[in-house]
């Protein structure tokens, strides 16, 4: 793996992906965090043998539920199935895993759910065509849909795509929804368009995502 790291590579600015929700139409740009319905890890340090190798990533989010968000997603994509393939088949876990490492918990607007922002910096694998970004920051947002509460803990009835929030299946759509604004389809062009802001253009964005792995999502129940 190399780091393109020219001037030409590096943008400045940039929420690309904020999923913004209101009551029932998933808006720009954020995920949110998930309430730990599943069993924590006692660790946030995954070690695993995956397609490309043995690769070890820590989660700075240790939370049961995200983690196993997360694990959901890296079972996804090294299967055989339309959702991996629309992402670029095993090997976008190198991606992923940069993404999980990066996020951070933070509690900003409710309505916001993951965040990425800041300068990035284009990698390639080597010996391969898959090239990603990766922001200065992502942040998951502890007050937002992938959590699904209020600031009294009473569930929100929030939708992202089809699924209700604070579901194992909206958790998985949303950390989804945030790759597909790393992966570079060709120069200055991503598999998800930058969708900051415009909330028709994220629910577009989730749509788009649903439309190839709600099958795999679902499954995972």
């Amino acid at each position: 793996m190399t780091a393109l790291k020219t001037m030409h590579w590096i943008r400045i600015f940039g929420i690309t992906s904020t999923l913004v929700f209101s009551a029932t139409l998933v808006q720009p740009q954020e995920s949110s965090w998930l309430s730990a319905d599943n069993s924590a890890l006692d660790t946030a340090e995954l070690l695993r043998k995956d397609y490309h190798g043995p690769s070890s990533h820590t989660l700075q989010i240790t939370d049961g539920a995200f983690v196993s968000a997360y694990q959901d997603v890296v079972r996804i994509l090294e299967g055989k199935n339309d959702c991996s393939d629309f992402f670029g088949g095993p090997e976008v876990l190198e991606a992923f895993d940069h993404l999980g490492a990066l996020l951070r918990k933070t509690y900003i607007d409710k309505n916001v759910g993951i965040r990425m922002s800041g300068e990035y910096v284009i990698f390639q694998r080597a010996g391969s065509s898959l090239r990603y970004r990766v922001f200065e920051r992502a942040e998951l947002n502890g007050r937002g849909p992938f959590f699904g509460q209020n600031s009294l803990g009473k569930p929100r009835a929030f939708g992202i795509g089809t699924f209700s929030s604070n579901t194992r299946e909206a958790r998985a759509l949303m950390l989804l929804h945030e790759l597909g604004h790393m992966i570079e389809t060709s120069p200055g062009h991503w598999l998800l368009a930058d969708d900051g802001n415009n909330d028709w253009k994220s629910k577009e964005n989730s749509q788009i995502v649903e439309k190839h792995c709600a099958e795999v999502i679902r499954a995972k129940r």
